[in-house]
């Protein structure tokens, strides 16, 4: 499975958390109940080797952080990317793009299909 067939259905895709059952429960990436993700939490369930309560940026598998920086590369190309999508360290966040009100489902779905996520 890949990220973008995770979040196929629009349903799937979340904004404000990184992971929730299908009652809205905020849960961990890796909860068995989690049905529902932002594109981060995505990512991580797919393509993250080992799943735990939770995953720091250190600890990720070097090819996540791989993933992660061609999402945010695709995401600065596109100019998709706004000052509230900054972080204070002056830098492009995926997942504050996410939660953005003007981030689309059709977005995250386009970005993860280009980059075959």
């Amino acid at each position: 499975m890949k990220a973008f067939e995770l979040l196929a259905d629009p349903k799937n895709w979340i904004k404000g958390a990184i992971a929730k059952d299908t009652f809205g429960v905020t849960h961990r990436v890796f909860h068995p109940d989690s049905t529902r993700f932002c594109i981060s939490g995505a990512i991580l369930r797919v393509y993250h080797s080992e799943p735990g309560d939770s995953v720091p940026i250190p600890t990720l598998d070097e090819s996540v952080k791989i993933i992660l920086d061609r999402v945010t590369q695709e995401l600065v190309k596109r100019n998709w990317f706004t000052p509230e999508s900054v972080e204070t360290t002056g830098y492009p966040h995926i997942t504050f793009w996410n939660d953005l009100p003007s981030t689309a489902h059709a977005q995250i779905i386009d970005v993860l299909t280009v980059l075959d996520l």
